[in-house]
C-alpha cells in the first residue's frame, strides 16, 4: 500500500512511542488530536489511520472523530499488536476463557423499557454545533471508565449489561453450552441501537457495560452512546477474555489470532 497520502496518528503514551512506532506516525495525544487535525488540512489526506496499543483506543476515537465529521478516518485493527509481535503481550495475556463460564446461559433477556433520550448539558446554539462541542470534550477528556475485568455473578445488577455483535457472539452453537454471562442483553451490531430501533430501550440512570468480540465495536460504540449522553463503559478485550476458544472455533475473523500478527518494520527514533 502506497502510504504517501496517509497520515498516520500513534496515540500512545509518548515513552511507547519511543519504545516503537510506525514509521512517519506522528505522536499527538488524545487531548491535542481533534486541534491537530482540523489544523492540518485533514481531508487533503486519503486515509486518516489513529494507531493505539490493541486497537481499542484508537477505535475509541475514530468514532468520535467520524461523528465530528472526519469521514476518511480510520483505527488500525488490532493496533501495534498486530504491527508486530514486540508490542503484542497486552493482547497474548488477556486471551482467555473466563473461570465464570460454567454460570453463563443461553436465556434470551429481554431489554429494557422505552425511555427519553439522556439529557446533555451543552452551551447554547445548533445542534451541529453542541454535538461538536460534546464530541470535542470527549475526544480530550480521553478513553476513560473503560473496564478489564467483570464478575459474572453480579455484573447485571450493577450494569445494564450489553452482548453488542450476533447471534453467534450471543448464543452458544448448540444453544446448549456456555453461551453468555447472566443478564446480558443481546444488541445486534448495527442495527439494535439506532434511534429507530431499540436505542430508547437503553437506561439513563445506570451504567452501560458493552461487550463485543475484541473490545473494538464496543470501544466505538462507547464513543457513540456517550456524545448522547448515557454512562457508556466498553469491557476490554472483549469475548476474547471471555471465552476465547470458541471465538476460535466459530468467530475467528473478529478474534486476536497470534498468527496473524505480520511482524511489520517499527523504528524507535523520535
Amino acid at each position: 500500500t502506497n502510504l504517501n497520502n496517509y497520515l498516520i496518528i500513534d496515540v500512545r503514551s509518548r515513552q511507547d512511542y519511543l519504545n516503537g512506532h510506525i514509521e512517519t506516525a506522528k505522536n499527538i495525544p488524545n487531548n491535542e488530536l481533534l486541534n491537530y487535525l482540523l489544523s492540518n488540512n485533514a481531508g487533503s489526506y486519503s486515509k486518516i489511520v489513529i494507531v493505539s496499543s490493541n486497537g481499542q483506543a484508537s477505535a475509541y476515537y475514530t468514532s468520535l472523530l467520524r461523528l465530528y465529521g472526519l469521514n476518511n478516518v480510520y483505527t488500525l485493527n488490532f493496533g501495534m499488536a498486530y504491527w508486530n509481535i514486540d508490542f503484542a503481550q497486552e493482547w497474548l495475556q488477556k486471551i482467555n476463557t473466563s473461570s465464570g463460564i460454567s454460570i453463563y446461559n443461553n436465556n434470551n433477556y429481554t431489554k429494557g423499557s422505552f425511555t427519553d433520550l439522556p439529557i446533555v448539558f451543552e452551551p447554547g446554539g445548533d445542534i451541529t454545533s453542541l454535538a461538536k462541542h460534546r464530541i470535542s470534550f470527549l475526544i480530550e477528556r480521553g478513553f476513560v471508565n473503560k473496564v478489564d475485568d467483570i464478575d459474572e455473578t453480579i455484573i447485571g445488577s450493577v450494569m445494564y449489561f450489553i452482548c453488542y455483535g450476533s447471534f453467534d457472539l450471543y448464543y452458544s452453537p448448540s444453544r446448549n453450552g456456555p453461551g453468555h454471562p447472566p443478564d446480558a442483553i443481546l444488541y445486534r451490531e448495527r442495527i439494535d441501537l439506532r434511534s429507530t430501533n431499540f436505542l430508547q430501550t437503553l437506561p439513563t440512570a445506570k451504567d452501560i457495560l458493552i461487550y463485543d468480540y475484541s473490545g473494538q465495536y464496543s470501544a466505538a460504540v462507547t464513543a457513540y452512546l456517550r456524545v448522547l449522553g448515557y454512562n457508556a463503559n466498553s469491557f476490554l478485550f472483549g469475548a476474547c477474555q471471555l471465552f476465547y476458544s470458541r471465538m476460535i472455533e466459530y468467530m475467528s475473523p473478529y478474534a486476536f489470532i497470534p498468527e496473524r500478527i505480520n511482524n511489520f518494520p517499527y523504528i524507535t527514533e523520535n
